[in-house]
């Protein structure tokens, strides 16, 4: 290769680097859909091709050779028809103003390199950016082989000529020249497509945080703040830049808990969120309630920093406080409801005491110490409730051990006669539920401790209360003298018997079952509403 070939190749790989700077500064600006601004690229584009004309390689006196198949067909490729038809013009009536025999092959070269990229344009429908390497240089293989091919449009002995000498070498370099110029294109138009996917991403973004009512930041990994659409009251957008956003926290324990959250957000990648209060310079207080999200590049998993949304959450503060103030003085009264209404039992409770004091009538007297034990019953509901903090359901364990202390001390008991044992398992139970359990319990316990264990005779009394998925039941069982074989306890005219029935069937919507073997064992089971 001599130094004037060198320099010739030079100059055209300087010609084609030169298209791809056309192609960014006019091609990928807005305007281009113009005609004119195609008409003025067309001429400029056909001067690049009459550059690379006037530095040829020359095979023989009036046949030479140059790039000009390469910077049409990319050309036709990427300008588009108009540019490319008046390069193809240009360039063309150049290469029959130099004459030679190969003047008109020289011109068919033109065109069909030009015709081709456009072609290829129209087969791809404009869609350029996503071209694979394979694909141009396949492009550069096809285009090039018609050029060969148009060399046999001359003299059979020169066209010989011609394609035993240049063949190799173009078949070789020019596809990759067309391959590389492509390529270069390729990259200014894709870099052109981020550009404007992130303008408009930014004018998004922008119209996002202008309009948006929460506070937005973008944080750096060092959690200083990049950006903000606005700053809290008393505070400007210019005094945040550049701070940790952390430093704005009053309190020591909450900022060092902010700054672990906002670390762990940057670690791991996974938002989070928390609540500050600022305290406003000259007075007043604002609530915010803050969430941390973890900023990528597209299609990137590196964390290059933070965006923080926070919302003024005082008006849902103040409305929240006033809600818990309402409900206090709600629980507040309804605790005062149950301790009056407890209060006013056991003052029926004492009455009936009192009342049964002054009758010597046994049976009479017995029927008041009934009615004593159930109002002291159901008072012992209101008395629990009034301890609890969850007014809609007691402690079934604490309530049942109360409830059944209470009954052996109404019937006083002699100490070692009869012993109580409790297996309550410790569950909640409704309210609604509560006081119908306890009129059951309570009949079932006296009804055991006045005719199971007559005269001296000693013995026991067992109350078990157990969950079983979604179900209550409830065994009281003593190991007295046992039910007489010929009473019908399910049509009994007995008042206890009937308040047992309607309360577990009527109240409870549940089933009672009775075994009298070794004494009595009583069952009642019933769906749990707690």
């Amino acid at each position: 290769m001599n130094q004037s070939t060198f320099i010739g190749l030079a100059n055209n790989a300087a010609l084609l680097i030169a298209l791809g700077l056309v192609f960014d500064t006019v091609v990928l600006k807005p305007g281009y859909e113009k005609t004119y601004i195609k008409i003025l690229t067309g001429i400029v584009f056909g001067i690049l091709g009459l550059a690379v004309m006037m530095t040829p390689l020359e095979f023989m006196p009036g046949v030479t050779f140059d790039t000009r198949s390469v910077i049409l067909s990319i050309g036709g490729l990427f300008l588009g028809i108009i540019p490319t038809l008046i390069a193809i013009l240009i360039t063309s009536a150049l290469r029959l103003f130099q004459g030679g025999i190969g003047a008109w092959t020289g011109t068919a070269v033109i065109f069909t390199s030009g015709i081709l990229g456009i072609l290829w344009r129209h087969k791809r429908k404009r869609v350029l950016d996503n071209i694979s390497l394979v694909e141009l240089y396949v492009f550069g293989v096809v285009v090039h082989i018609a050029m060969l091919l148009w060399m046999l449009s001359l003299p059979w002995t020169i066209a010989k000529g011609v394609l035993s000498n240049i063949s190799l070498p173009v078949m070789i370099l020019y596809p990759i020249g067309t391959l590389l110029l492509g390529k270069l294109m390729i990259k200014r138009l894709r870099r052109k497509k981020e550009g404007d996917a992130l303008l408009h991403s930014e004018a998004r973004w922008r119209s996002l945080t202008e309009t948006s009512p929460d506070h937005i930041l973008t944080l750096d990994t060092a959690l200083n703040i990049q950006f903000a659409n606005f700053a809290a009251p008393g505070l400007t957008v210019e005094e945040l830049i550049g701070t940790p956003l952390y430093q704005y926290i009053e309190e020591e324990e909450k900022l060092a808990e902010v700054k672990i959250i906002l670390e762990n957000v940057l670690q791991k990648g996974k938002q989070a969120s928390y609540e500050t209060v600022y305290n406003i310079p000259g007075g007043g207080t604002v609530f915010y309630e803050s969430t941390v999200v973890p900023r990528k590049f597209e299609s990137s998993t590196e964390i290059i920093g933070l965006t923080v949304c926070s919302r003024n959450i005082t008006k849902r503060k103040k409305a929240e406080d006033q809600i818990k103030a309402s409900l206090k003085e709600k629980e507040t009264l309804l605790h005062e409801i149950h301790h009056r209404v407890k209060n006013n039992m056991q003052v029926i409770s004492s009455l009936l005491d009192l009342q049964s004091i002054s009758i010597e009538d046994k049976q009479v007297k017995e029927v008041l110490r009934e009615s004593q034990s159930r109002v002291h019953t159901m008072s012992i509901v209101h008395e629990t409730l009034h301890d609890s903090e969850n007014l809609s359901e007691i402690n079934l364990q604490t309530y049942l051990f109360s409830l059944t202390t209470a009954i052996f001390q109404t019937y006083s008991v002699e100490p070692g006669k009869v012993n109580l044992h409790n297996e309550v398992e410790n569950i909640p139970i409704s309210i609604k539920q509560a006081s119908p359990l306890g009129l059951i319990i309570n009949e079932l316990i006296s009804n055991s401790l006045k005719y199971a264990f007559p005269d001296d005779r000693k013995g026991e009394i067992t109350v078990r209360m157990k969950k079983t998925d979604n179900e209550l039941e409830l065994t009281v069982m003593d190991d007295g003298v046992g039910m007489p074989k010929d009473l019908d306890w399910r049509n009994s005219d007995s008042l206890g018997f009937k308040l047992i029935h309607s309360l577990a069937e009527n109240q409870l919507d549940g089933f009672i079952e009775m075994e009298s073997k070794n004494g009595m064992k009583i069952t009642v089971k019933f769906k749990d509403e707690a």
